[in-house]
Parts: structure tokens; C-alpha cells; sequence
């Protein structure tokens, strides 16, 4: 095989000397000559190209193309004359950046000989800062016949082979250790430290296992043995009763088991949540009407974390809880009608309900109702709240210490004039009327 050296073509040589990234996107090869590689800007007669590979040399790329006659359909033999280089610099278009011509080599017809040829060039890529190779999907691959069918055989193999063909073409016995091979265990579980799975039949309660039946998986960092520094074994019993165990030993230490599943800490972890271990949504309880919410809310019927509780006692309510301890929980209950009741359980004490939106909604005392009595009852909380006297129209805001000493300060219309008022009941005294103040109008 005789060609003459790659030759950078003037549209190369353009497209180099801008000085951007260089991606080489072909080698093709023909049958023909150009008489002057510097202006060619592709080959005389094309037969078929393929995408490089590019590997790097110290200053040098070497670029490399493997054809094949099977893969370009070769039917008659080729004079193969001529090769080009394919590239794009930054966006620019693709352009034949090398080419060289000679007598390289004859392609026989695909019907008389299977025939390979690998074509490497070592050039120095002058004015790109980098080259990159970039995969034309339309190029035919390059494998032949004779290796696709022996790629195909070991497919095949993989498939339906059997145990001494796949030991031929892997190592069974490693694959075996890799994931394990079932097989029975006596109760000297305590040296068992080969990974692999096993399965045991026989009372482990010894081991602080509570199963006789089911499966165990272990592994092993396999430095060593049991109780020795360095060496790590986990043994995963997995019981026929639906339960899972770890056990482990580590360096020196004993063997140390940990319940990871079952029923029942499942049921206590989704509780410690406030949720229904079967329909995983917020469990509601129901605390009875003539029962102390504080009672019930201190009571195992309340569990530790956030829950909702229905108070069946009047007003009906469903309750927010928020229980970090037994002795402790702090409660909010939305109403339908805009109220809102908070409460909480300090140290096993339960404070009584408090309705938050009496204080930020308006009152009315009842018809004909005097409204020094109205302010002295329970129907004005204890606090600053917003009242009005139904008889007079007065409407302001009443600050409460309790029923005997209250202040209310408002405003009224009375005839044609405005008048600031006030009643104030201290000691539990209370005035017959309003002090009157006209404002100007």
C-alpha cells in the first residue's frame, strides 16, 4: 500500500486558521486521483466512508478508519487510489480537510475474499484548539460477517446455553459467589460468614432470632473471621412468619440483633405519626360526650405525635393535637361557624377550652337584655372582646377581668348626635346608664 503524505487542502487550511474546535466527521476512500490535492474539495470517485476514531499521540492525532468490503458491498474488485478527511470547524460546513492519493490497495469483491483494512494517519492539527470525532449514524458499521456471527453464537449462549458452555464463557462459580447459592445451614450460625444465601430450619431463639423457619442472607467484608479486628458480617434472617432480623458482629464486638420488621413495630411507628397502620391516612379517634377531653387526651388512647381527636362533647369539634410526651399536648380545633378553640395539657394539668374568635368576632347582648347584666355574664370572655347592647345600639369594645369588674368604652347615636360612652363595673358594682360624652357632628 502506497499513498503519498496527507496534504492539507486550501479549504482546510481556511478553516483551520480560524482557530476553533475541529470535528472530524468522516474518512472516505475512492477510486480515482485528484492531480492536485491542495485544491481538492472532494474525491475524484468515492466507495465508501466511515466514521474515525481519534487518539491522542504528544503533539500528534492519529486518525484511524477501518473498512470493510462486506460492509461497503463490494461486488467487483477496487483499486482503492485516493483518501479524504472530513471535518467541520466550529459551525462551519463539513470540508475536505486532508487528502492524500497513490496506489493504496485492491478491495477484492465480497463474494471472493472477506477483507478488513485499518487505515491510520499521524498528523499535527496546526490552529484548532481541540479535535473531536463526531459519529455518523448514516456510515455502516464496520464489523464482519465472521465476527457479527461470533458475537451472535455468544448471545445465544448467554440465552440457552448450558452450565459448561457459560463456564466457558464466564466463571459460574464466581457469579455464584457474587450473588450466593441457597443452601442449608445448621444453628452454627455464629461462624457463618461466607456470603451467599441460606436457609435454616431449626429454632433460632437462641440467637435471639424468634423463627424456626425462612432464609438468611449474608454478607461479608471476608478479612478474617468472626470476632477478629477488621472483620464485618451481616446476617439477614428473613422468617417464614413475615418478620426480619439483622444480625451483626463487628470487629470484636458480641453479636447484636435488631427487630427491623414486623407487625407490631410497625404499628407503633405509623401511631407515633398519628396515621392508620392499614389505609396509611390520619387515624381519627373519638373522645365520648361526658368524657374529660383532658382525661382522654392523657390517657394511651391519645398517641405520642400529631393525631386528630373528635370531641364529641358540646360544642362537637374535631381536635388538632400535637402530643410530644405523655404529660404534655397542645390542641387547636377550626369551627365550622369561624370559632376557634385552643387548650393544651401541661405537665397532666388540662387548662380549659379558650374560643379565640370571641375576641375578634362581634357580640350582641339579647333583647331587652340590660347590658350592664349581659357584660357581667359568661357571655362576654374574659378579655378584650367586641360588644354591642341590642336595647341602645351602643357597639365598642368591653376589656374584662372577670364577671364582677369590666370596661367598656364605645360609641352611640342617640337622636341627631354622636355620643362616646362608657360603663364601667368594678367590684362588681354596675351603673344604671351609660356616661355620655356628645361629639360634634
Amino acid at each position: 500500500m502506497a499513498l503519498s503524505q496527507l496534504q492539507l487542502t486550501n479549504a482546510g487550511t481556511r478553516e483551520l486558521a480560524k482557530g476553533q474546535a475541529l470535528t472530524l466527521t468522516k474518512i472516505a476512500i475512492g477510486e480515482a486521483q485528484q492531480s492536485n490535492p491542495a485544491t481538492a474539495t472532494n474525491l475524484s470517485r468515492k466507495i465508501g466512508e466511515v466514521a474515525p476514531t481519534v487518539t491522542t499521540d504528544g503533539d500528534y492525532q492519529v486518525i484511524e478508519g477501518v473498512f470493510d468490503n462486506i460492509a461497503l458491498n463490494i461486488t467487483v474488485e477496487k483499486n482503492i487510489q485516493e483518501v479524504g478527511i472530513f471535518g467541520k470547524v466550529g459551525n462551519g460546513p463539513e470540508t475536505l480537510i486532508y487528502y492524500a492519493k497513490g496506489q493504496a490497495f485492491l478491495f477484492p469483491a465480497k463474494t471472493q475474499q472477506q477483507m478488513t483494512v485499518k487505515m491510520p494517519f499521524r498528523v499535527k492539527i496546526v490552529g484548532a484548539p481541540e479535535v473531536r470525532v463526531e459519529i455518523n449514524n448514516q456510515i455502516s458499521g464496520m464489523a464482519t460477517v465472521e465476527s457479527v456471527n461470533r458475537v451472535q453464537d455468544t448471545v445465544n449462549k448467554f440465552k440457552t446455553g448450558t452450565v459448561s458452555e457459560l463456564d466457558r464463557l464466564i466463571s459460574t462459580e464466581n457469579l455464584g459467589a457474587l450473588l450466593g447459592k441457597i443452601v442449608k445451614t445448621n444453628n452454627d450460625v455464629d461462624n457463618l460468614s461466607t456470603p451467599g444465601i441460606y436457609q435454616y430450619t431449626t429454632n433460632m431463639s437462641s440467637k435471639g432470632i424468634s423463627s424456626s423457619y425462612g432464609f438468611i442472607l449474608v454478607f461479608s467484608n471476608g478479612v478474617r473471621t468472626p470476632g477478629q479486628d477488621g472483620h464485618f458480617t451481616w446476617q439477614l434472617f428473613v422468617g417464614t412468619n413475615g418478620r426480619m432480623w439483622v444480625r451483626k458482629r463487628i470487629n470484636r464486638e458480641a453479636w447484636n440483633v435488631t427487630d427491623v420488621a414486623n407487625g407490631n413495630v410497625l404499628t407503633t411507628l405509623l401511631r407515633k405519626f398519628g396515621l392508620d397502620e392499614w389505609g396509611a391516612s390520619v387515624a381519627i379517634n373519638t373522645c365520648p360526650a361526658g368524657t374529660s377531653f383532658g382525661s382522654y387526651l392523657n390517657s394511651n388512647l391519645v398517641p405520642i405525635g400529631f393525631s386528630i381527636v373528635r370531641d364529641m362533647n358540646a360544642p362537637v369539634k374535631e381536635v388538632f393535637v400535637w402530643k410530644p410526651s405523655s404529660s404534655y399536648a397542645y390542641c387547636f380545633a377550626p369551627h365550622w361557624n369561624n370559632d376557634f378553640y385552643v387548650a393544651s395539657l401541661t405537665n397532666n394539668v388540662w387548662g380549659s377550652w379558650v374560643n379565640l374568635s370571641q375576641h375578634t368576632k362581634l357580640a350582641t347582648s339579647n333583647n331587652n337584655q340590660d347590658f350592664g347584666d349581659y357584660l357581667k355574664s359568661d357571655a362576654v370572655p374574659v378579655g378584650i372582646s367586641m360588644q354591642k347592647d341590642s336595647k341602645s345600639g351602643a357597639f365598642g369594645t368591653a376589656t374584662k377581668v372577670d364577671n364582677n369588674n369590666v370596661m367598656f368604652s364605645g360609641t352611640l347615636r342617640k337622636g341627631n348626635k354622636t355620643y362616646q360612652v362608657v360603663m364601667s363595673i368594678v367590684n362588681g358594682v354596675k351603673p344604671s346608664a351609660f356616661t355620655e360624652w356628645s361629639l360634634t357632628d
